[in-house]
């Protein structure tokens, strides 16, 4: 198996390179980040889209997910807008112009809906195949059509992905263990979604080391997933047009979360020794640091 570092720094250099190039960027979050992001400060590009009000959350289970594993991911949703991780989210802006006022992102994050599909696509996801889902629980109106939202495709621990061709080649578990970018759907709204999946298949690569045998809730699949929906959630928010007008960034093209993965500041130690470093809803989590725009460094909360 390719090694975790390896892998990072190639998706890292499609990413980066995609960027520079004018293409839509992958917001890889597999292994550790490059030393470089850290010590690389995250700007504003002036005008740039950033989603200021109450953001709603919309979760489409893809595969088979047990009623015990959508509640610790919804538990998770329903707690992240007003915990102190988000506090550092809070520090991101829009700005029309270098004279306007500042718009601040809030702390309205709601889970608005959830979908579930079962398998209507088959085990194997590629190309297009995330955003027709999205389509189809519209059409279907089992969703709402909304311009203010991350919709999430959360697969199944046996469902492999690839990234639309449009984006670059990379895939679920060998590249990357999640991403964000957007759609237009057939009325011709561009509205956001990520991809994050149960990296059952990949614990070595998409799981934190120390939780890779146990995990705070019990599931370390879905344990795991967790950080990478808080990391794609933050990017989604502060930079949702990552294959467009690009928002915060850093020289490099890397977003907020890009430049904290695998990082988790200070942690404690659960029961069954797992580790953990946040909680609400009655569970712990382990989620990554984000960027604090404000000390140009990782922070846990704010």
């Amino acid at each position: 198996m390719v090694s975790v570092t390896s892998i990072f720094a190639a998706v890292a250099a499609l990413a980066f390179s995609s960027a520079a190039a004018g293409r839509s960027f992958i917001a890889p979050i597999r292994g550790k980040q490059p030393s470089s992001l850290a010590s690389n400060p995250i700007h504003y590009n002036i005008g740039a889209p950033v989603l200021t009000g109450p953001v709603n959350v919309y979760l489409i289970y893809y595969g088979s997910w047990s009623s015990s594993q959508k509640s610790i991911v919804e538990t998770f949703i329903k707690g992240i807008g007003t915990s102190k991780w988000w506090n550092i989210e809070r520090k991101y802006y829009f700005q029309r112009s270098s004279g306007s006022t500042k718009t601040f992102i809030g702390n309205q994050v709601s889970l608005a809906g959830t979908a579930t599909d079962n398998y209507s696509l088959g085990t194997s996801l590629s190309g297009n195949d995330l955003p027709n889902i999205i389509q189809s629980k519209v059409d279907s109106g089992a969703l709402p059509e909304d311009t203010n939202a991350v919709y999430f495709v959360l697969t199944a621990g046996d469902v492999s992905e690839s990234i639309r061709p449009d984006l670059g080649s990379a895939s679920f578990c060998s590249d990357y263990c999640g991403y964000h970018v957007s759609t237009t759907l057939s009325s011709g709204n561009r509205v956001f979604y990520a991809m994050a999946g149960n990296p059952t298949a990949c614990l070595s690569g998409c799981a934190p080391p120390s939780n890779q045998n146990v995990s705070p809730n019990g599931d370390v699949g879905v344990d795991a997933a967790l950080s990478v929906i808080a990391h794609e959630l933050a990017e989604a928010v502060s930079d949702p047009q990552s294959d467009g007008t690009r928002a915060w960034e850093d020289n490099s093209g890397a977003e907020n979360a890009d430049k904290c993965a695998y990082t988790y500041g200070t942690t404690s130690r659960a029961s069954n020794g797992a580790s953990f470093n946040l909680g609400w809803g009655g569970r712990n989590y382990l989620i990554q640091q984000n960027w604090d725009p404000v000390k140009q460094a990782c922070a846990l909360t704010a």
